[in-house]
């Protein structure tokens, strides 16, 4: 049986990210296997009319010396 080690989910508004552990699927701040995304920050740029435009724009808030 193969066992999904992270789920992403988006829910009102932003992602949630669901790590598997003994217990099962646990919320978690952070995703374990991209732990350098800022998935809030990435979340933001969603409402962008083209997934390309959303990516652009977040790349761009990375370089912004104001983060």
């Amino acid at each position: 049986m193969h066992r999904i080690g992270e789920v992403w989910l988006w829910k009102d508004g932003r992602i949630e990210v669901h790590v598997l552990g003994q217990d099962g699927y646990a919320e978690a701040a952070q995703s374990r296997v991209f732990p350098e995304l800022e998935l809030a920050l990435m979340s933001s740029f969603f409402d962008r009319p083209t997934a390309l435009q959303a990516v652009r724009a977040y790349r761009d808030a990375l370089k912004s010396p104001a983060r």
